[in-house]
C-alpha cells in the first residue's frame, strides 16, 4: 500500500492549496467602497452605503499557480 503514498500527499498538497486560495488575503477601502482580495486573485467589492452595490471580479489564476503560490505561502511562513 506504500506505493500510493506519493499520490495521496500530493491530492492532499491539492485539497489544501484549494481551501487556503479561498481565504483572504486583504481588505482595503478606500472612497467609500470596500476590497476583500482573495489568495486566488478573486477581488470582491462593496459600495459601503445603504443599499450599495456588490460585485466580484474573478482572478485568472490556474490551478498550477495557485499550487506555486501555496507552496511559497508555507515556505515564507516557515
Amino acid at each position: 500500500m506504500t506505493q500510493y503514498d506519493e499520490a495521496v500527499e500530493r491530492q492532499r498538497r491539492i485539497n489544501a492549496a484549494e481551501i487556503w486560495a479561498k481565504q483572504i488575503k486583504q481588505i482595503y477601502g478606500h472612497d467609500g467602497i470596500i476590497e476583500t482580495h482573495y489568495h486566488n486573485g478573486d477581488i470582491h467589492y462593496e459600495e459601503n452605503t445603504p443599499k450599495g452595490k456588490k460585485w466580484t471580479v474573478k482572478g485568472n489564476m490556474s490551478k498550477k499557480d495557485i499550487l506555486q503560490n501555496f507552496g511559497r505561502f508555507q515556505s515564507d511562513r516557515a
